[in-house]
């Protein structure tokens, strides 16, 4: 599975991480493809500038506490809510 969303590992003096590629090398459906007529997508966004679409959301309410809730972890990554209409 991990092959086929293409996930780089690797670790620094933070510990271990993992990069994940914008498009999947395989043909598998994922949440964010699934839910792709909502209008408000959450995204990450690494230290390295690397933005990536984590889901979709009906309400800017729902995507703003989803990004609360993953940016509680404490790394570098930055979670924002984009209005991309349906």
């Amino acid at each position: 599975m991990a092959h086929c969303l293409g996930i780089a590992w690797g670790h620094d003096e933070m510990g271990w991480w993992a990069m994940v590629p914008n498009e999947m090398r395989c043909n598998l459906t994922s949440s964010a493809e699934s839910t792709s007529g909502l209008p408000f997508a959450l995204y990450r966004e690494d230290d390295n500038g690397a933005r990536f679409l984590i889901d979709r959301f009906a309400t800017r309410e729902e995507a703003e506490a989803k990004a609360t809730e993953l940016g509680i972890g404490g790394h570098k990554q930055y979670y924002f809510v984009d209005f991309e209409g349906a």
